[in-house]
């Protein structure tokens, strides 16, 4: 899996360096990911049920949002409530 270096990530004092790398989807996906509100997220994992949590985020996802931008948004809509919504074999990790 190719990677390559992009920038230097900050939340809260903590600093994570940003990799681009292919996802299992054929997307490309930037890892740790910035939230919205400025948390950071790194995810691994499988979206079985992507459309529908598009569908329900609509206003702030398009269908081709990747997986890791998805489960930022579901989270910062749900927070720890969130994880019966994310079906697949997942896991993620939130600083912020």
């Amino acid at each position: 899996m190719p990677r390559r270096e992009s920038t230097l990530l900050e939340a809260n004092g903590r600093t994570a360096k940003n990799l681009a790398s292919q996802s299992s989807s054929g997307c490309s996906a930037f890892q740790p990911c910035k939230s919205i509100c400025g948390k950071v997220l790194t995810w691994d994992g499988r979206l079985d049920n992507r459309a529908e949590l598009i569908s329900e985020l609509r206003d702030v996802l398009t269908l081709d949002s990747t997986d890791v931008a998805i489960v930022a948004a579901v989270y910062e809509k749900w927070g720890s409530d969130c994880f019966p919504r994310l079906m697949g074999d997942w896991a993620f990790l939130w600083l912020g």
